[in-house]
């Protein structure tokens, strides 16, 4: 048995335990409903049935699919190509998450659900490709060592070869990445959802352009980062970019909203400078006489 056995499925184990974890975590802590982790997952489902249509009309207008594998672009037509994939992806993703809190989640109005909510929009990507890796390496493991001859066309015999040998041929801990890559983008999402909840409880749209602008940054900085300096140098950035993003919600940090009653009770407060009438006394003779010799 060879380590890529277990690195495989273990690092899809991570993956679902990251995803699961925020939401444990944050529930408990903040004693928060599981309702507004499950509407997060919701809004990642809608921005990609938006995002991935979008993409394909967009490589198929531009190279009648997508970019072939040896694409080797000029420098200034790779940059124009990235950015315009990055902020596709973020006005999908970022564009569902304020229409999701502005007409769905019309309750959720403070930092600790904003938390919960971006943890749920990062779960739901994490058990996805948790689960893709995971049904990828059982469906490698079904055919590995067989006869693909039997199994696939002959024209499509040379590529599931040389797919099949380049899964098993990586080093044992390269499964991993796939798990330290989403353990660090769920602080992403957490952070833009930190943002677009900001657009509300400040009444300022101009938080959810950062948001826009912020998950472009990331996407342009990781494929960028990937096609000219490889995988390892992108996960350290990956990780970069997630401890900023944690830092940013750190900093964004609000006071929960009072509760309708402390807040209507506030709002009948007398002036300041005022002071606030007491009510009557009932006070008859009987009760004057039954104090007279307190002391």
């Amino acid at each position: 048995m060879s380590a890529l056995e277990w690195t495989y499925p273990l690092s899809a184990v991570l993956m679902f335990a990251a995803a699961l974890g925020w939401g444990f975590v944050l529930t408990r802590r903040y004693a928060l409903p599981w309702r507004l982790w499950w509407i997060g997952m919701a809004a990642f489902f809608l921005s990609q049935v938006v995002h991935l249509p979008l993409l394909a009309l967009l490589n198929r207008g531009l190279y009648r699919g997508a970019p072939p594998s040896g694409w080797q672009p000029a420098p200034l037509a790779f940059a124009g190509y990235v950015l315009l994939i990055g902020l596709l992806a973020a006005l999908s993703e970022e564009g569902m998450r304020y229409a999701v809190l502005r007409w769905w989640a019309v309750e959720a109005r403070s930092w600790r659900q904003a938390l919960l909510f971006g943890a749920g929009h990062g779960g739901l990507e994490a058990l996805a490709v948790g689960g893709l890796a995971l049904v990828n390496f059982f469906s490698m493991l079904a055919i590995r060592g067989q006869d693909l001859s039997a199994l696939v066309p002959a024209a499509q015999l040379p590529q599931a070869q040389a797919q099949v040998r380049a899964f098993w041929g990586v080093d044992w801990w390269m499964p991993l990445l796939g798990a330290w890559e989403r353990f660090f983008t769920l602080p992403i999402h957490v952070f833009l959802a930190v943002l677009v909840m900001r657009a509300f409880t400040h009444d300022q749209p101009r938080w959810a352009l950062a948001a826009v602008a912020w998950h472009t940054l990331v996407n342009v900085t990781a494929v960028a980062t990937v096609q000219t300096w490889g995988v390892l140098p992108t996960e350290g950035l990956v990780m970069l970019l997630g401890l900023v993003s944690l830092g940013g919600a750190a900093v964004l940090r609000e006071p929960p909203p009072p509760p309708p009653a402390a807040a209507a009770s506030a709002g009948r407060a007398a002036p300041s400078g005022q002071s606030t009438p007491l009510p009557p006394l009932d006070v008859d003779a009987e009760a004057l006489d039954a104090t007279r010799y307190d002391s």
